[in-house]
């Protein structure tokens, strides 16, 4: 059975500045990224078809590409289901992700960029926690770390780095009920929009370094509330960065 966000709008009423296939996609990564169709979960090419008004063919393009990032299985005379959460591929996620948002960092000090987006990104951060608006932190979260690649000027590199986060994301979503994951992740931003406001670049990669980390130190609790999440794939620990040399210079 296909589950989609109550509410989704018919895609023939949306506007036209991109394509039906890649909003399809887009719509379907938001509810694969945010366990709304949940790992395990059939998806039905016609029932996604009809919801959204549009043509079998965006959807199934849709599919193919989720398919290539390991998102869904497409498996043949069995459908399409949501691919269940890979630890190995969350551990790949987050290196991905850890070795370009700390490059990413070292530069925008480097620039002595001037941190005020952040700042009032932190306000919008600390208004989300006070109401445990979770998709109002989640966006606040995504717009904060877009910014600093941003201010580095490698804004591709946040790009790759957004992507990365897809998988991660999965196993976020399933903590980010809890409060106190929430206060911390907000706790680290302001250390770190501290941090580049001051140019220190070494203590910045320590807090940034720490909440890259954080989804991997949450993985065993969530993967033990939603087993049937997860892929029973190899589970050894992820490979320790701690002493990764980023290449650039804060001075």
């Amino acid at each position: 059975m296909t589950t989609l966000n109550a509410g989704m709008p018919d895609l023939r009423t949306r506007s036209r500045e991109s394509s039906v296939r890649g909003q399809v996609y887009r719509l379907l990564l938001n509810d694969i990224e945010r366990c709304v169709s949940k790992p395990g979960q059939q998806l039905s090419e016609k029932e996604v078809s009809a919801t959204l008004g549009v043509s079998r063919t965006p959807v199934r393009e849709a599919f193919l590409q989720l398919a290539e990032e390991g998102l869904v299985v497409i498996a043949p005379q069995r459908g399409t289901t949501v691919a269940k959460i890979s630890a190995y591929q969350v551990r790949q996620a987050q290196f991905t992700r850890e070795v370009l948002e700390r490059s990413i960092f070292a530069v925008a000090c480097r620039n002595s960029a001037d941190g005020q987006v952040l700042r009032e990104n932190l306000d919008v951060q600390r208004s989300a926690v006070e109401r445990q608006d979770i998709a109002g932190f989640y966006e606040a979260d995504r717009e904060f770390h877009g910014e600093l690649a941003r201010l580095s000027g490698y804004d591709g590199a946040g790009r790759l780095a957004g992507g990365a986060r897809v998988h991660l994301n999965r196993v976020r979503w399933l903590g980010l009920p809890d409060r106190r994951n929430l206060e911390i992740a907000l706790a680290e931003h302001i250390e770190i929009a501290a941090a580049l406001a001051a140019g220190d670049a070494a203590r910045g990669d320590t807090v940034l370094t720490q909440h890259m980390r954080g989804v991997l130190g949450t993985l065993p609790v969530i993967r033990g509330q939603y087993a049937g999440y997860f892929e029973t794939d190899d589970d050894n620990d992820p490979p320790d960065t701690s002493g990764l040399a980023i290449g650039w210079s804060a001075s």
